[in-house]
């Protein structure tokens, strides 16, 4: 029924409304069996979410169940499996978060609820999106009753289907009376919004002097590990704190490229079977033994090939074989197979009957009898409307106009040879279609082009000098400091992967890393991988930096950062020392910038919220500064980041209020409430405790 297909269309977005934003994803590697808690034996949970634990075999259930429903959902059944164990990793955390927030509340949704959702006063959104009438884009209460009182005649899939849709509805309204709850609780006061207002209207016009830091040379300052330490605990909660447990580790490739004698050899290969490609009649199987790429069975106009095709074949003889060439990093042969004049576009509608169980006799029976219906004078687009089992059946069955190529094969051929009118019965993956050519396009010269294509790639022995130099690096250089020098002299590409969780699997640049992510949890700072690793084209070697779990940077790994931030806050306190005396002795802002050899720079039309100056950058502290300033009196000096600086407000612009602040407050109450859904969750969740155990099982 197309109202079903509709319907699970819509369910991948269901989905992610319910479970919220998704994290990254992970792919099953191991067996239950090989997994071991602290304890010894089975590890069997997967995670835990506010002391109940949530097992393995419970989640691989409930991912087995999403997964058979989103490929359901798919035209060709593909599925990111990852992004689907994630997001079934998601739903279940959000579920079991909620459902005890809600109990906690004693907030339900009743069944005379979910029926004035379903059929009531009160038809959620998703109901009636999915009973739309396509012509009059009016909600069809009647078609919505119809289909209800026939529940019982669906296929399990079907009703399958609809309980999701149920229980989406269900989840989706004890949602909407949760968040109620808390933004109806929330509110932005007439003070707030005015203070609001003021910010983003007033603005000012300063003259400042600026004696910037890089003028003291870093060599004059020393700093000693006592004041290093003391920086360190001053600053640790705000700058140095990790939320979660992670690893640093830096690491070199060694890339697999295809040599010179790669290339040559692949050359080799693809001209031996130039003479062979000539002479075959069976082109495609040819091309299908032989190719890396399958043969393309379409007929191109000139223009919609790639040019060294178009230049070449197009106006050669059937047979003729252009190559060897090199395109997209592979040697390929081209032969052109075919030539046909064919419209360059069709218009065609068409009715399906799937092949239920691949019963692709009892479909054809029922477009047979379809067929001599419409032949004996029924129309075309009321028999799509009522046998049509896809979503073109409430157009009449109309696909509109489609060039070559876009649809599957056995269809394609049939709408592109067809007579204007013609019925033709066509049996496709998707069932059989009763199918009408309404409109031929113009017709145009094609051709059809066979393209035997190898990759050049590195071969074996390539991979293996690759993997030999890099096995001899580990081994010469199995220590954080050897390591580090070898990079050093050898002019290696160092890389780093910071902040690294536990269950994470992508590191930047690397294909598929996730061995490497497990050897960072297992391994102690200073290793060295004590073999390398293969990912794609890139051999690794790697060194383990630095291990976080007690929350905060180690201050060993920070000492350089440290002694700059420190040598910076000596260079503030020498500044506003000096400047502090200067601006006695100066009296205005001009002979100040005189005595210290500079200028006055002015700055007009700063506001409040500004988040930078021109051509001073991030100076938040230096704008917070000049709006708490009367007009037309020097500062004295102001910490900034990139100097101190000596400032005189010479206009505050005055702001006019508005007739009244409802507008203002209005704006403020929808962003406040906008975030309360996401913030409140990650607050419910942090308070879960959620012990995630994925990374070892996937």
């Amino acid at each position: 029924m197309a109202i079903i297909g509709n319907i699970r269309n819509r369910m991948g977005l269901m989905i992610t409304v319910i479970v919220g934003l998704a994290l990254l994803s992970f792919i099953l590697q191991d067996l239950l069996s090989s997994k071991y808690s602290l304890k010894g034996g089975p590890q069997t949970n997967i995670a835990e979410v506010g002391g109940e634990e949530v097992g393995y075999k419970e989640f691989e259930q409930k991912f087995q169940e999403n997964l058979t429903n989103a490929r359901s959902r798919q035209r060709d059944g593909q599925v990111d499996e990852d992004k689907m164990r994630e997001d079934t990793w998601q739903q279940m955390l959000n579920e079991r978060i909620m459902k005890k927030e809600y109990g906690s509340l004693g907030l339900t949704v009743t069944d005379d609820e979910l029926l004035d959702m379903v059929q009531g006063n009160n038809i959620h959104q998703v109901i009636t999106s999915n009973f739309t009438d396509p012509k009059t884009n009016v909600f069809n209460k009647g078609a919505l009753i119809k289909f209800l009182q026939n529940f019982d005649n669906l296929t399990e899939e079907q009703r399958n289907a609809w309980l999701e849709i149920e229980d989406y509805i269900l989840k989706d309204r004890a949602s909407q009376k949760y968040n109620n709850l808390i933004t109806k609780g929330l509110y932005v006061t007439q003070a707030e919004a005015k203070r609001a207002y003021n910010d983003q209207q007033k603005e000012v016009k300063f003259a400042y002097v600026v004696k910037r830091y890089a003028d003291i040379p870093d060599s004059t300052l020393q700093v000693s590990e006592s004041e290093i330490k003391e920086y360190y605990e001053k600053h640790k909660d705000q700058n140095y704190k990790k939320e979660d447990p992670s690893r640093k580790l830096e690491y070199i490739s060694f890339d697999i490229f295809p040599s010179a004698k790669d290339s040559e050899n692949i050359q080799k290969k693809v001209t031996a079977l130039l003479t062979e490609f000539q002479q075959t009649k069976e082109d495609s199987l040819f091309v299908s033994l032989n190719s890396e790429t399958p043969f393309d069975d379409v007929y191109h106009t000139q223009g919609n090939l790639p040019h060294v095709i178009d230049s070449t074949l197009f106006k050669a003889a059937v047979g003729t074989v252009y190559g060897p060439y090199t395109e997209d990093g592979a040697y390929k042969l081209a032969k052109l197979v075919a030539r046909s004049t064919r419209p360059d576009s069709v218009q065609a509608r068409h009715i399906l009957i799937k092949a239920e169980n691949g019963d692709y006799k009892a479909a054809t029976a029922k477009i047979d009898s379809i067929k001599k219906a419409i032949e004996a004078g029924a129309k075309f687009e009321d028999m799509a409307r009522q046998f049509g089992s896809d979503g073109t059946k409430e157009k009449g069955g109309d696909l509109g106009t489609f060039a070559e190529g876009q649809m599957v094969k056995p269809f394609n051929d049939a709408c592109f040879t067809a007579k204007k009118g013609q019925l033709m019965v066509v049996n496709t993956q998707f069932g059989v279609h009763l199918i009408e050519v309404t409109k031929i396009g113009t017709p145009k010269e094609k051709i059809k082009v066979g393209v035997l294509e190898t990759k050049i790639e590195a071969s074996s022995a390539t991979r293996n000098e690759a993997y030999t130099k890099a096995t001899k690096f580990a081994a010469e250089n199995n220590s954080g400091d050897a390591f580090d020098k070898a990079v050093g002299e050898q002019g290696l590409n160092k890389r780093v992967a910071d902040n690294l969780k536990k269950s994470d699997r992508s590191i930047p640049g690397l294909e598929t890393p996730r061995e490497l992510v497990r050897w960072a949890w297992s391994a102690s700072v200073g290793d060295i991988t004590p073999t390398p690793f293969e990912f794609g084209n890139k051999i690794v070697v790697a060194h383990l930096v630095a291990t976080y779990d007690d929350g905060y940077v180690a201050i060993d790994e920070l000492k350089e950062e440290i002694e700059v931030a420190v040598k910076k806050d000596k260079k503030a306190e020498k500044i506003i020392s000096d400047l502090t005396a200067d601006i006695s002795a100066a009296g205005s802002l001009q002979a100040l910038a005189t005595k210290l050899t500079t200028q006055v720079d002015t700055l007009d039309h700063i506001k409040f919220t500004a988040r930078g100056l021109p051509g001073l950058g991030r100076e938040l502290d230096l704008i917070g500064s000049v709006f708490a300033m009367p007009t037309g009196k020097m500062s004295t000096p102001i910490k900034g980041e990139q100097g101190v600086y000596v400032v005189e407000v010479e206009t505050a612009s005055e702001v006019t209020a508005p007739a009244d602040y409802k507008q203002n407050i209005d704006f403020l109450s929808k962003n406040m409430q906008a975030r309360v859904g996401y913030e409140v969750y990650k607050a419910l969740e942090k308070n879960a405790n959620v012990v995630d155990n994925r990374a070892s099982f996937y």
